[in-house]
């Protein structure tokens, strides 16, 4: 198919047939073009976890305390979710952004326990990073923070959630990034969560 000659960029949208058939562009100009290509869709698998500078991981506690990561959650259960991970670079500094999707099923109690000995019962979680910003969506919870070597090397972050609607769900990975130098990047693993009816 030939394009009349244009100014505005030419977006072609293709089903996956058309796709898999191949596309082949050719310019007839000899005035340079670029092209960029978008593929969207869902994976086979899950990602695997991923540490390229900076490291992160989730466990979910109950509110004792136990780590109950691989247990189902009955109906209306309080969990506390605790973020950790550690810098791996050297001498640089990261404006970090951890986006942490949340599965459904869950749905954020308290977005931030900072102050989390103050609560009762939760001195357990012990100390929490210091957050430069924090937001509650209806599917993540997000956190900036910096970070660098030395004394903030490592960081911590919990949240309480609660489980609501029964089902199996994916749990998909929690995601760290230097906001200003993305090749620094790590990804938690993926997995699974169940909650029963109560």
């Amino acid at each position: 198919m030939a394009l009349p000659p244009t100014v505005k960029p030419v977006v072609k949208r293709l089903a996956v047939p058309d796709f898999v058939a191949g596309v082949n562009l050719k310019n007839t100009n000899n005035v340079g073009i670029w092209y960029s290509l978008a593929v969207g869709g869902s994976p086979l698998a899950p990602p695997a976890a991923l540490a390229s500078g900076l490291t992160v991981e989730r466990h979910v506690f109950d509110v004792d305390g136990n780590n109950i990561d691989d247990q189902d959650l009955e109906q209306g259960t309080t969990v506390i979710v605790v973020l950790k991970g550690e810098v791996n670079t050297q001498n640089i500094e990261h404006q970090a952004l951890i986006v942490d999707a949340l599965p459904a099923g869950l749905e954020i109690e308290n977005p931030s326990l900072a102050a989390a000995n103050s609560v009762n019962n939760l001195g357990w979680i012990g100390y929490l990073t210091t957050l430069k910003h924090s937001e509650i969506l209806d599917d993540r919870f997000v956190v900036a923070l910096d970070l660098k070597s030395g004394s903030s090397r490592t960081f911590k972050i919990a949240y309480m959630a609660r489980a609501v609607t029964p089902g199996r769900y994916w749990l998909p990975p929690v995601t760290i990034e230097d906001m200003y130098k993305p090749w620094y990047r790590g990804r938690s693993g993926s997995g699974r969560l169940v909650v029963t009816a109560k």
